[in-house]
């Protein structure tokens, strides 16, 4: 049987390359209805529903990036690392489901339902992944490490009564030179 005729080894092998959660194409805010198996959606009801999840993609890149900015005026370098590396990851979905729009919307038109298929099982596993990359980002929790500069001042107090020197310095003793004398003359 041909690979366009197995769609289900397509979705196997795109939900193994993108790491696809079990989080759904809607944010958490709103819940979607019973969704319909892939293959039961019209080509509209496909190209609906990716410029759907698109618009909600937009929205978590947009809170994460909200995430970035608390990070930075936080001066938590750490979640900020973390947050930005979530950012880049998404931005790169988005633009593959970007496209992925496009080439459905073409293929809908064609009339070729097997790619239209592949290309909504794409975007939607793509998707998936957005919403899992804004939870990760969510919880990019970091020990806060703070940026200083020149500005920042320091006061050690000392309490009275400590030695002064380090107390765990010792001497080292002196080198021995008990060389045995040389065997030949050479």
């Amino acid at each position: 049987m041909p690979m366009h005729q197995r769609p289900w080894v397509v979705a196997l092998f795109l939900s193994t390359a993108l790491g696809a959660g079990a989080e759904t194409i809607a944010s958490s805010a709103t819940k979607p209805a019973t969704p319909l198996p892939e293959e039961k959606l019209s080509p509209g009801e496909r190209t609906s529903r990716i410029d759907h999840a698109l618009e909600q993609m937009h929205g978590q890149m947009a809170a994460m990036e909200r995430l970035v900015q608390r990070a930075r005026q936080e001066k938590d370098i750490i979640r900020l690392d973390c947050v930005n590396a979530k950012v880049n990851q998404t931005k790169g979905l988005l633009r593959i489901t970007e496209q992925t729009a496009v080439d459905l919307r073409e293929a809908t038109a064609r009339g070729d339902d097997d790619t239209s298929l592949r290309l909504y099982t794409k975007a939607s596993l793509a998707a998936r992944k957005v919403a899992q990359e804004r939870q990760d980002a969510e919880q990019c929790v970091g020990q806060l490490a703070y940026f200083t500069d020149d500005k920042t001042h320091v006061e050690v107090e000392v309490p009275p009564g400590l030695p002064s020197g380090d107390p765990t310095y010792t001497a080292l003793p002196t080198a021995i030179d008990n060389r045995p004398s040389p065997a030949s003359g050479f």
